[in-house]
């Protein structure tokens, strides 16, 4: 395949062009049901305690989407690579 690429490079040219327009005709000719649509989540929550007033609720909520950000990105890795420092080294 590659003596016939150098040998004929418009041909290649040819045919990369070809899919390309292939691929674009068929890109807009696509049905638009087949791009689904993009769905915002949404945060219900429930509370025990009927007196709470909202602004504690709200604390509560990013407090805790704080403290999940805080662990994911920080210690996990943390706690992964002294994990990793542990190992033994590979026999070589």
């Amino acid at each position: 395949m590659s003596r016939f690429s150098i040998r004929d490079p418009y041909a290649v040219i040819v045919v990369c062009l070809a899919l390309i327009v292939i691929g674009v005709k068929s890109f807009l000719q696509m049905p638009v049901d087949l791009f689904h649509s993009i769905n915002l989540f949404e945060v219900a929550v429930a509370t025990l305690d009927s007196g709470m007033p909202p602004q504690d609720i709200a604390r509560a909520i990013v407090g805790g989407l704080s403290d999940s950000v805080l662990l994911t990105v920080f210690i996990v890795p943390v706690a992964y690579f002294l994990g990793y420092l542990r190992r033994p080294a590979p026999a070589e």
